[in-house]
């Protein structure tokens, strides 16, 4: 009953605890703070102390500066002429050499081509059926657009021949699987004979 009978006021916190008691918990958070970053900066230490004579970290510093160097390499080619841009108003094709010069130089030229392979494009559709051969026809044209486009106005030309192997690889999977799935009937794997 002596518990019952206790004042109220008796229990709540006077002000002046009140400060102590966050002073105390704002000490608390600076100290467990601190200990943090000692126990942190203390392991950064102990590994760097660790790792200077051990054979294997060594050998893992090494074998990443191998990587990086070889990665490098691979991007920065290593003949110069990967990376000389020569734009000209020359002409010059792969297999037919230098044409001469022409207002625009090889940009013009190159849209030239595009238009004229565009034309005939159009006038198969118009002239020739509908058929497999006139598709095949098409698709070749387009091929050629295509590799006009990115040989010249997207200058893998005159890029790092990696660029050619990574643009390359997926066109050969989606040939590859277009290809088998041409193959494959219609019907297959559905029950149907």
């Amino acid at each position: 009953m002596a518990d019952e009978q206790k004042n109220p006021e008796e229990e709540a916190v006077t002000p002046e605890y009140a400060d102590a008691e966050t002073e105390v918990s704002e000490l608390e958070e600076i100290e467990t703070e601190n200990a943090f970053e000692e126990s942190v900066t203390e392991t950064i230490e102990a590994t760097a102390e660790a790792s200077e004579d051990n054979p294997v970290a060594e050998a893992w510093d090494d074998a990443v500066e191998g990587i990086m160097e070889a990665t490098e390499d691979l991007v920065d080619g290593d003949d110069a002429e990967s990376h000389e841009h020569h734009y000209t108003d020359e002409v010059v094709l792969p297999y037919f050499g230098s044409i001469g010069s022409m207002p625009g130089g090889i940009y013009t030229f190159i849209f030239l081509v595009l238009g004229a392979v565009t034309l005939i494009e159009v006038l198969v559709t118009i002239l020739l059926p509908e058929n497999a051969f006139s598709i095949a026809i098409l698709v070749a044209l387009s091929l050629i657009k295509a590799y006009l486009v990115v040989m010249y106005y997207m200058h893998l030309n005159s890029d790092n021949k990696l660029f050619r192997v990574v643009l390359l690889l997926p066109l050969i999977v989606v040939l590859l699987s277009t290809m088998y799935l041409l193959g494959v009937p219609a019907t297959a794997g559905l029950g149907y004979n």
